[in-house]
């Protein structure tokens, strides 16, 4: 079997799906949201999603050890195995430590763990390749592992879906935390934040479970797209992640849809200033199948992408369609008065 695994990983790691993955993975496993970006893994780190280095795919505290990154490659290749880390690799009964490396095995060092490639005796890891020799000068001689563990498997392709009953709950029990929908959220204090919060991560926890049960179901994806946004909203850490790639995973799934355009678009919209142009994008996208009821909502977030680039007569353009639908929407007003003062500061 090891001569299969080899191969099999050997594939993984020189192939282009494995370039243009930006996966990411938590305590319960692999997540199969892939081929969200065809950035080539070289330059991933020029992406602006990638500057927090929480998208890489994981945190950089989380993989300190390398462990995560191991972890995550051979998740990628459906070998199960519990998420180990470096200092627990000798014990693990997934591993077996050898004396002869070969390609995939794993190098060990006191608080480090990296893939041995074999080609030019490299090294992958999450800060891309490395030198054998070079980290060896560095940390000793490594100690090497090989996988031992149950054989891959493959998931069964599913075509289920969650009832709407179902849906319908969850998207109502997200309603009822509408205070972490905005950002910043609307809360009163950290107390309450900390409640409104804690309700949230239930709600997600319960979403992941159903997720297990459909894994390709557009609606639970889109509903942990919308909770993980909320999730942002309340400073969850790599909750702006697992937003965007459910709800680009969305996209693929329903592309006809405009739900799952709004919401990134809100997401982008509510991030650093690098996100408006692509906020911009996913509201246009949204337009071209958005239902009548959805427009106030498409022309309110676009106004405001166009206005933060610098487009203010085409903000204003924008927000005039959302009032001459909706003529008593003082909201909308107040926005557009902003938009005119700022493209004529002086008046």
């Amino acid at each position: 079997m090891s001569a299969i695994i080899t191969a099999i990983l050997l594939l993984a790691l020189t192939s282009s799906s494995f370039a243009a993955s930006f996966n990411w993975v938590d305590r319960d496993g692999f997540h199969s949201v892939d081929r969200i970006t065809d950035v080539p893994l070289t330059h991933r780190k020029d992406l602006p999603m990638a500057k927090n280095q929480s998208s890489l795919p994981f945190t950089a505290e989380e993989n300190r050890d390398g462990a995560m990154f191991v972890w995550f490659i051979f998740g990628q290749q459906w070998f199960d195995y519990p998420f180990t880390r470096a200092a627990d690799f000798p014990q693990s009964p997934y591993f077996k430590e050898v004396q002869k490396r070969r390609p995939t095995d794993i190098a060990l060092w006191k608080g480090f763990v990296a893939i041995y490639r074999g080609e030019k005796e490299m090294l992958l890891t999450a800060r891309g390749e490395l030198p054998l020799k070079a980290e060896e000068k560095k940390r000793d001689k490594a100690r090497w592992f090989r996988y031992d563990g149950p054989p891959r498997v493959l998931p069964l392709p599913t075509s289920k879906k969650a009832s709407q009953k179902t849906i319908k709950a969850a998207n109502d029990a997200l309603l009822r935390l509408d205070g972490a929908a905005t950002f910043p959220p609307q809360v009163k204090d950290d107390s309450e934040r900390d409640l409104l919060r804690g309700n949230l991560e239930k709600e997600i926890a319960n979403l992941e479970a159903l997720r297990k049960k459909f894994p390709d179901d557009p609606q639970v994806l889109r509903l942990l797209g919308v909770s993980n946004r909320m999730g942002y909203n309340l400073a969850m850490p790599g909750a702006w992640e697992r937003a965007e790639a459910y709800l680009l995973r969305t996209e693929e799934l329903m592309p006809d849809a405009p739900d799952a355009y709004i919401s990134l678009g809100v997401l982008y919209g509510d991030s650093e200033p690098d996100y408006v142009k692509q906020a911009e994008r996913q509201f246009r996208l949204a337009l071209v199948h958005a239902r009548k009821w959805q427009l106030p909502q498409i022309w309110w977030g676009l106004s405001l992408a166009l206005h933060y680039q610098g487009k203010k007569k085409e903000a204003v353009e924008i927000i005039d369609r959302l009032i001459a639908l909706h003529p008593k929407d003082e909201k909308a007003k107040k926005l557009r008065e902003t938009f005119l003062k700022a493209e004529h500061p002086d008046k």
